[in-house]
């Protein structure tokens, strides 16, 4: 789910180059959640991204962080 979600923010075609998870509070099936992903730095041909996953009594489940790859770069180096 999280992993989705750090591919989508980008808004581009990207590749996935590393994703590190934290787990915190557990979830259980069918818990309701709140899923937050944001861009924190992007260049070039990196867009470097973090999300977390929220209960509904907003304990945090867990958080994510990405680095993906462009795969369309456009413009010369």
């Amino acid at each position: 789910m999280i992993e989705t979600a750090l591919l989508a923010v980008t808004g581009e075609a990207v590749a996935l180059v590393s994703l590190t998870l934290d787990y915190g509070a557990s979830l259980q099936p069918g818990d309701a959640v709140t899923l937050e992903a944001s861009i924190e730095r992007a260049t070039r041909t990196l867009i470097f991204a973090h999300g977390r996953v929220l209960r509904a009594d907003g304990a945090l489940a867990l958080t994510g962080s990405a680095v993906l790859r462009r795969l369309e770069v456009s413009g010369a180096a």
